[in-house]
């Protein structure tokens, strides 16, 4: 999973035009930390935190928190070409028109993905 983030995202600096990567369940901080759902978090740690003398040298953190960063900032849903509507996950259950409010109201949205509450249109996107 790191090699292929690291692919994409490189993917993305040289043809930034023709790559685009939206937010899911599994770019949530919160996720990334179960090992029981992905373990993204537990990967990094992994392959990149080292032990030296008995402590942890930190690496892993940065590294997982440098990840994090970045997928806080993926987008929750794209247009492409002016017609073509795209999203990780489903359209809220929210019939009360949350869906388009949600996408002006999160244009500068926090960095973590909303909790589950009765109108959680933004949670629903990403799942």
């Amino acid at each position: 999973a790191v090699e292929i983030w690291v692919l994409l995202l490189s993917f993305m600096c040289v043809w930034p035009e023709s790559v685009s990567i939206q937010r899911g369940n599994h770019e949530d901080r919160l996720l990334n930390m179960d090992a029981h759902c992905g373990g993204f978090y537990q990967e990094v740690m992994r392959k990149y935190e080292m032990v030296i003398r008995g402590k942890p040298n930190g690496e892993g953190g940065l590294i997982y928190e440098k990840f994090a960063r970045i997928f806080a900032r993926l987008p929750l849903a794209t247009i492409v070409d002016k017609r073509v509507f795209v999203i990780h996950g489903g359209l809220s259950r929210n019939p009360a028109g949350g869906f388009l409010r949600m996408l002006r109201m999160h244009k500068k949205r926090a960095p973590e993905i909303p909790g589950v509450t009765p109108s959680a249109t933004a949670a629903d996107l990403a799942y």
